[in-house]
């Protein structure tokens, strides 16, 4: 079998673990970029939660792109360090971050709302892992906002 031939083999192995119905986003080639590990965080519960290159619907490209948390370090954080709130497979993690520009004076302060899957398939079934790890975040957000304030974005560890 010629490296090519593998390759797409592969790729339509890959897309039926993934789940046929599932939508590509533009800036992906097959269901294996999406499924991709940017990066992972233990919770206090000892789960490990990955960081997936996702596609409009999940993932880092959903939230990235729709809600400004474009750094991995503060999903990781929240991840870290939020007590996890579990119904099923869903995790949700809730942590409050404040800035403060100068003095020490509080000028802004957000709630971020990170979602995580904690199974190797969504829910309704659309999703499921190649490498049968957890789904892991699903999508991140500030509450009450639409985008997330560059300042949070820009944290680093």
């Amino acid at each position: 079998m010629s490296t090519r031939s593998l390759l797409l083999a592969l790729s339509i192995a890959l897309l039926a673990a993934f789940g046929a119905t599932a939508t590509l986003s533009a800036g992906f080639a097959n269901a294996a970029d999406r499924s991709d590990i940017l990066a992972e965080a233990n919770d206090a519960n000892e789960a490990t939660i990955p960081i997936r290159a996702g596609n409009a619907d999940l993932g880092f490209d959903h939230y990235a792109q729709k809600h400004n948390l474009t750094k991995y370090y503060v999903i990781q954080h929240a991840i870290r360090t939020a007590k996890p709130k579990t119904s099923g497979a869903r995790v949700e993690y809730l942590v409050e971050y404040k800035h403060a520009k100068s003095k020490g004076k509080v000028d802004d302060r957000v709630t971020l709302h990170i979602v995580a899957q904690a199974a190797t398939r969504t829910d309704d079934g659309r999703y499921k892992t190649p490498d049968n790890k957890n789904i892991g975040v699903i999508t991140a957000y500030c509450e009450g906002r639409n985008t997330c304030p560059d300042w949070l974005r820009d944290l680093s560890g």
